[in-house]
């Protein structure tokens, strides 16, 4: 679980931020009303350095919704696929 996250924040969170750049997704995050439990990141997270799983969980929950009006198709895509994966490896049993 901790790899997925880890991967998830070094590749594919990248990546987003790259496409969509750095300013308009930190106002992205910035606007976002969080849920209970999940972190807020009103400074955005193109400057994170050091990320905890709990904030690396949190930025995979808002990640599509963050970008979805502001990539091409392909990419979200893309980007949806790598989540659901992520997701799906966590599952104890496969049908």
């Amino acid at each position: 679980l901790h790899h997925f996250h880890h991967f998830s924040w070094d590749h594919d969170i990248k990546w987003c931020i790259e496409v969509v750049t750095p300013p308009k997704i930190d106002f992205c995050f910035s606007l976002l009303q969080t849920m209970v439990e999940y972190c807020g990141f009103k400074d955005g997270i193109s400057k994170l350095k050091q990320v905890t799983g709990h904030d690396q969980h949190a930025i995979q929950c808002y990640i599509i919704g963050i970008i979805s009006a502001a990539v091409p198709c392909w990419f979200l895509i893309a980007v949806c696929a790598l989540v659901d994966f992520h997701y799906l490896t966590q599952a104890p049993v496969f049908t």
